[in-house]
């Protein structure tokens, strides 16, 4: 999913990876592992808010 769109003046990935919820999930480990995951399939949006 190399593809990228404008958003905001910069480049993002057309799908983005909701995180608000990898804070309260209790397993760190988990979390990370997603975050990874996400990262390799080619995610470069990352949504924090809470």
């Amino acid at each position: 999913m190399r593809s990228e769109v404008p958003l905001g003046g910069r480049l993002t990935t057309p799908v983005g990876f909701g995180g608000s919820s990898l804070m309260t999930s209790g397993d760190r480990t988990r979390s990370v592992a997603m975050l990874e995951a996400a990262y390799d399939a080619g995610i470069r949006h990352f949504d924090v808010a809470p």
